[in-house]
């Protein structure tokens, strides 16, 4: 180790020069990288899900959730299925190898659900396939804090909410960390 700290000072300029010509090469590097506030992000994933009105998760999973995987296990690249059965709805969460054709995938989804909606009952309502992309999910989060009272904290938050709520853009703005308030009576 001594060994190699001689040998650096020793050759201080040239370790000062590449020093200076690593910083100037990473600058440049930086400068020319293109960046992008909001980059559309490709996720690998669809989602397909269908309702039954009236149908109890056993049977959503039976006549539902089990025929669509037997058909969309044969989608090329596929990574991992996941199947949600409840009352009156059936799921299934198709995550794919990075890298995936998106329209050629798409496609075979599609397909294998129409394959799969031959086995269901009467009464169930059409698919529907859905591409997750993150870009249709903006979000902004507001932090209140201050030395007030919590009860002016939330009462400002509930304002703030129905303006951005009122926001034409804007489908919902949710309240989180706040106190539910409760009233107890006792009565003697």
């Amino acid at each position: 180790m001594i060994g190699m700290v001689d040998w650096a000072t020793s050759r201080a300029r040239t370790i000062f020069a590449f020093v200076i010509l690593s910083i100037l090469a990473g600058s440049v590097a930086y400068m020319s990288l293109p960046k992008e506030g909001e980059p559309d992000i490709d996720v690998p994933i669809i989602f397909v899900s269908t309702t039954f009105p009236g149908i109890s998760a056993s049977d959503s999973e039976r006549l539902l959730v089990k025929p669509l995987e037997t058909e969309l296990s044969d989608v090329d690249g596929l990574d991992d299925m996941t199947g949600f059965a409840s009352d009156g709805y059936a799921g299934i969460l198709l995550k794919f190898d990075f890298g995936w054709d998106k329209a050629a995938t798409l496609a075979q989804v599609r397909e294998a659900t129409d394959r799969a909606k031959t086995e269901f009952p009467d009464g169930y309502n059409e698919p529907v396939v859905k591409e997750v992309n993150l870009s249709e999910f903006p979000i902004l989060i507001v932090s209140l804090s201050g030395a007030v009272p919590e009860r002016t904290l939330l009462r400002l938050s509930k304002d703030l909410q129905q303006e951005i709520e009122s926001l034409g853009a804007v489908l919902d703005a949710g309240l989180a960390g706040h106190r539910e308030e409760m009233l107890e009576v006792l009565i003697d």
